[in-house]
């Protein structure tokens, strides 16, 4: 049976780090198929995302559209499949930086390569069923960065 975990509204620092750093390589890749800001590594991706909040939420936006296919090639989900098996090999495809900063020395980076790849098979595959839609108003951040967020339907009935 699984553990039931109760929630604090946000992730542990560890989880949103992790989080944030998939989703930079999402946006890195849907970049790959649109060329709008043509990146050249994921370090790129991450610094649009701390410098510009809009043009993050419309790489996001396009992820999900071209999340299983792209007008000529693979989609975001393929790809980031090929790009966290490189990783688990052992391959280059993150910057230094990053590797880092996040992973640290190189025993851990090989075990992240693993984790990786095993969160995109068996989470990654059901993010857009479990994706919420519509139209949201930002109601307000705390001090930890947690956003509440209320559902426009809700608020105007």
């Amino acid at each position: 049976s699984r553990m039931t975990i109760r929630g604090r509204g946000c992730l542990p620092e560890a989880d949103g780090r992790s989080f944030m750093a998939l989703l930079d390589i999402c946006h890195f890749l849907v970049d790959q198929i649109t060329q709008a800001h043509n990146f050249s590594d994921v370090d790129e991706a991450s610094n649009l995302r701390a410098t510009d909040t809009q043009k993050c939420m419309l790489l996001s936006a396009q992820m999900w559209t071209y999340w299983y296919s792209a007008p000529a090639g693979p989609g975001v989900y393929e790809m980031l499949l090929d790009w966290t098996s490189h990783q688990q090999r052992g391959g280059r495809a993150r910057s230094s930086v990053l590797a880092q900063r996040e992973l640290g020395n190189a025993k851990c980076r090989d075990m992240q390569g693993v984790a990786l790849q095993a969160l995109v098979v068996n989470e990654c595959a059901q993010w857009p069923r479990r994706r919420k839609t519509g139209a949201f108003y930002f109601a307000g951040e705390d001090a930890s960065g947690a956003a509440l967020l209320a559902d426009a339907e809700a608020v105007e009935t």
